[in-house]
């Protein structure tokens, strides 16, 4: 699923560590190494459905969902992101708590965005839940949060606390921004508190969902921005990876298909689009067998700091052809 040139470079870094062997002997263990892992993803991963003793044979390159298929670990269960041989595998809580977060766009790591069906407070649970594509502007409203002792990341503060979480770590939030002309070019502006009383540009932004951009009219000068919401450094390796999948059923579809379509993870790929597995698949009308890899043997992904468009669609004007280099090589989102 990940490019083999990723880890190509993973196998080198350990081999180097290795000082003790020859040269001769490091390079013939790194092609041995290459080997065996692609031997591993054209004949299992992408050929077959996978199991987590077949895919942990890998390790320790193999650990993350943007690399795999589906996972063993003892959390696959709280995401619901189960293989199906994982001892840690429950049918109910896999279809439960699969639905209980979100793929977050561009990051790719699980959110929680729902809150408990039994929780009362009207305007919180709307905040965690819809409000926050009304105010793209809102601090609050936009920025996840982490809780380090669960290792649970929630769309918002709203989606933590209707959760019963008060301690946790938020999410940077910046803005960088240029004139048309890129004359002026502001990057990482930050977003001041609400009792703020200095004068900043970003405190003028807003976003036109007509041109789908963040705009600001500040001190006479007309900037174009983007938001970057971006995780602090301690609580980076606490993110779980995750791909965005089909995973429920459209119109006329075989019952049994469905069901099984929600019990558990094993992505499969119809080109470039992800199912959760073959009876999702199944489930919106296609019939062929689809592989556990996508069409290409490689496909960009974005790192953490981005660009964060909650609409899960970068803006044409962001990615105009005619941009500025320097904009360009720094925001510039290929489509997918």
């Amino acid at each position: 699923m990940k490019s083999l040139f990723l880890i190509f470079f993973s196998v080198l870094t350990i081999v180097k560590c290795n000082v003790i062997k020859t040269k001769v002997s490091v390079v013939d263990e790194l092609i041995e190494s290459v080997k065996s892992i692609e031997a591993i993803y054209n004949t299992k991963i992408c050929n077959s459905e996978p199991t987590c003793n077949m895919i942990d044979r890998v390790s320790p390159f193999l650990k993350t969902l943007d690399m795999r298929n589906c996972m063993c670990d003892s959390d696959c269960n709280k995401y619901g992101d189960c293989c199906l041989d994982s001892p840690f595998y429950n049918e109910t809580q896999q279809e439960n708590n699969y639905n209980s977060f979100h793929c977050s766009y561009p990051h790719s790591v699980y959110v929680k965005r729902v809150c408990p069906t039994s929780f009362i407070n009207k305007e919180i649970k709307e905040n965690c839940e819809r409000n926050y594509t009304r105010n793209r502007t809102n601090k609050r409203l936009v920025t996840p949060v982490t809780n380090i002792n669960e290792k649970i990341t929630y769309a918002n503060e709203y989606c933590a606390k209707c959760n019963g979480v008060t301690n946790f770590v938020v999410w940077n939030i910046s803005y960088t921004c240029w004139t048309l002309d890129f004359l002026k070019i502001l990057e990482n502006i930050p977003v001041p508190n609400e009792d703020d009383q200095e004068d900043n540009l970003v405190k003028y932004i807003k976003y036109n969902f007509t041109s789908r951009v963040f705009e600001s009219n500040y001190k006479n000068n007309y900037f174009q921005c983007v938001q970057i919401i971006e995780p602090t450094l301690n609580i980076t390796l606490l993110l779980r990876k995750c791909i965005r999948t089909i995973f429920s059923c459209s119109g006329t579809y075989d019952e049994s298909a469905a069901s099984k379509c929600k019990s558990f993870t094993s992505i499969v790929f119809k080109d470039y689009t992800p199912y959760r597995n073959q009876y999702c698949a199944e489930c919106n009308g296609i019939k062929e067998k689809l592989s556990g890899c996508q069409k290409s043997t490689f496909k960009p992904r974005i790192a953490f700091s981005t660009v964060f468009d909650v609409e899960e669609k970068p803006s044409n004007s962001v990615c105009d052809e005619n941009m500025n280099e320097e904009i360009k090589k720094k925001f510039c989102l290929d489509k997918i």
